[in-house]
């Protein structure tokens, strides 16, 4: 088994970190089983490509796979009767009540263990808030300022922002999911004024609100949007002072520099916050939810806002996606109906509850699917595009790019080739950022354009594209030695100190001909630029081109989509709907159509267990009784 692992290894299907786990824990218990080696290797490369756990049923009798390809191996994994046998017996997995390295449950889902313990930790806190209900403090106050916030409701017709905001003010969770410009940022910062009314209404003296996001990018988008909201909210000056214009990421309101598993005396810690709005929370993995949702008091009320269409965290999990299930929001409880009415006088669509008190999860009362969107237009192309893929409606993506002058399919003339036309839309795209003459005009058409692409390496990757982009902008004369813009650059990784984070976007650039080059950021607040020199930068890259999922949170007016080949396992409907969504005006897909109907076809199926144990009929008890045990001091 040494020998089919190591093979395995050289083969590209696991890495030397699979297998050496693999082999350790095999030494440590005493265990040979070929079976159990090759089911820790699977867990353990499962986490890395974004699942909780590996899915024994989708992969038992199936050729093993080379990792980032479509390439097999002529070696199988065993079949899922036999796999299970081998791993029930064994001491290295158990069902999660006795302590072990690898868990096996139910539904042959295999994890490592601490991937199960946060997926059952996620579970039972967001079950715990969903149940967690909440009376205003002042009924009748709260009715008249949800009225002054949303205005007169429209007779036969129901807001789904208003109702979500009215959801949120009767429980400690909510979740807010939509699409691009469906008004999830503007509803949150309503909610937020209704939680700080009924806050000072039970006398909290000083309510406190937390913005967070996962990045610095989406951190700081969420600031301006929620300030152009607060900005524009009917309601009384008391409660604005207490809405914040600042936003921060989830890391740093965790007080990380500690390590990603917290201590005994760091499991205590708490974020102090009444009110917590967490934006893209669709780029938040399995271990962060759970790290934030350790952190806040029972009593916070948390909001999740988010695109469960979106592409997911890097790391494992696809936690908004497993929280809002596959249909969100279609079947709310007549109990939730009847503690709307009684608070806000409110009636939910009589289709969208449970017929004879019957009643689903308590985590389904708590979503709201906002989809009346205001960012596309009902004639918008891309609008008509993102709504084709979001359906999987190959056909009809097909024939909206055929129709459309702001939809353009450059289709290359075999796999990995580049459509002639790409190298003049890439370097006409850019042209007049590459013109700008100071800091300021470059910032005001740094969103104008951008290149998105799946892959880092290659041609068409992000590393090749920025090359090529630059190339393409000397030959033109837009850079070179005596231009001004030099290039935009992406910040890799946080640095608290200079208050730049990753997803930070600069320019650099010269002051003159002779000057040494300067790295631009905007200065947050007046609308200026703040100059450092290159060599205090934190990490960082070119940002011509950018991956897609680094683009999410961000808007461009156009996008240059390129997309994999259609053997890539990175494509995905969420991929393609990511990348066409980050458009507010036009878009370029580089891409053949076989390549297009296996992105729409292909959906991301990320293995986990947190959607069952969400709506599982009772709660996970057990994860409960381990769990605790696991915390207490020595």
């Amino acid at each position: 088994m040494n020998e089919l692992l190591r093979r395995l290894s050289n083969e590209g299907a696991f890495t030397a970190l699979d297998v050496e786990l693999a082999l350790t824990l095999s030494d440590l218990a005493g265990d040979a089983n070929g079976d159990v080696l090759l089911g820790v290797a699977a867990a353990s490369r499962a986490t890395r490509e974004g699942h909780v756990c590996a899915d024994l049923a989708r992969l038992a009798a199936r050729r093993i796979s080379v990792e980032d390809d479509a390439e097999l191996t002529s070696d199988t994994y065993p079949a899922l009767a036999a796999w299970r046998q081998s791993l029930a017996t064994s001491s290295l997995v158990s069902d999660g009540v006795r302590t072990s390295p690898l868990v096996l449950d139910a539904k042959d889902r295999l994890y490592l263990r601490r991937h199960w313990e946060d997926e059952r930790a996620v579970a039972t806190a967001l079950r715990a808030r969903a149940a967690n209900h909440v009376e205003p403090a002042n009924r009748a106050a709260s009715r008249a300022l949800l009225e002054r916030l949303f205005g007169s409701a429209e007779h036969g017709t129901t807001d789904f922002q208003r109702m979500a905001a009215a959801m949120a003010a009767i429980s400690t969770l909510s979740i807010v999911s939509g699409g691009p410009g469906t008004g999830k940022t503007w509803t949150a910062t309503k909610i937020v004024a209704l939680a700080v009314a009924d806050l000072l209404a039970r006398g909290v003296a000083a309510p406190k609100a937390l913005l967070l996001a996962p990045t610095g990018k989406a951190a700081a988008r969420l600031a301006e949007s929620t300030t152009r909201a607060k900005r524009a909210l009917d309601c009384p000056e008391a409660l604005l002072e207490w809405i914040p214009e600042h936003a921060e990421t989830v890391h740093r309101a965790l007080g990380r520099k500690r390590s990603p598993r917290p201590s005994f005396l760091e499991a205590d810690r708490t974020v102090l916050a009444d009110i917590v709005v967490v934006d893209e929370a669709s780029m938040i993995d399995l271990s962060l939810m759970r790290q934030l949702l350790d952190a806040l008091a029972p009593e916070a009320r948390l909001v999740l806002l988010g695109d469960r269409l979106q592409l997911s965290s890097v790391e494992a999990g696809a936690v908004l996606a497993d929280i809002c299930g596959p249909a969100p929001g279609a079947r709310y409880s007549a109990e939730l109906s009847q503690r709307l009415e009684r608070a806000f006088g409110l009636s939910l669509p009589v289709e969208l509850v449970g017929a004879d008190g019957a009643r689903g999860a308590p985590i389904d009362d708590a979503i709201v699917t906002l989809t009346r969107g205001r960012r596309f237009s009902q004639a918008s192309s891309v609008g008509a595009l993102a709504r084709a893929i979001e359906q999987g409606d190959v056909e009809r993506v097909l024939d909206v790019f055929s129709s459309s002058d702001e939809l353009v399919l450059l289709e290359p003339s075999r796999a990995r080739a580049q459509h002639p036309r790409l190298a003049s839309v890439m370097r006409d795209g850019f042209a007049p950022l590459a013109s700008s003459r100071n800091p300021e005009e470059a910032f005001a058409r740094l969103d104008a354009f951008r290149v998105l692409s799946a892959h880092r390496k290659g041609p068409l990757g992000v590393e090749g594209l920025n090359r090529t982009i630059e190339e393409l902008l000397t030959e033109a004369d837009l850079l070179g030695p005596r231009a001004w813009f030099v290039r935009p650059v992406l910040v890799t990784k946080n640095d608290r100190d200079l208050g730049l984070f990753n997803g930070d976007v600069g320019v650099l650039f010269r002051g003159s001909t002779e000057g040494a080059p300067r790295v631009g950021f905007p200065a947050s607040g007046d609308g200026g630029v703040r100059a450092l020199s290159p060599a205090r930068l934190p990490p960082h890259e070119p940002a011509f081109a950018m991956t897609i999922h680094k683009s999410q949170g961000s808007e461009f007016d156009d996008v240059v989509v390129v997309l994999p080949d259609d053997d890539s396992p990175l494509l995905s409907r969420e991929l393609l709907y990511t990348a066409v969504t980050r458009a507010r005006r036009r878009v370029i897909v580089h891409a053949a159509k076989a390549t297009i109907r296996a992105a729409v076809a292909r959906t991301v199926a990320r293995a986990s267990g947190l959607g069952d144990a969400l709506r599982a009929p009772t709660d996970p008890v057990t994860f409960a009784v381990t769990s605790i045990a696991s915390r207490r001091r020595p």
